[in-house]
């Protein structure tokens, strides 16, 4: 769910510029879903 959120948000982050917070958060979230 919360992986699912994270792609959906990127998809809008994207285009305002910050996505290197994004793939921060959704590295973070990928960790969590394999742990």
């Amino acid at each position: 769910m919360f992986c699912f959120m994270c792609r959906i948000i990127k998809k809008f982050i994207e285009k305002s510029g910050t996505k290197d917070l994004v793939e921060v958060f959704c590295s973070i979230c990928m960790l969590e879903f394999f742990f």
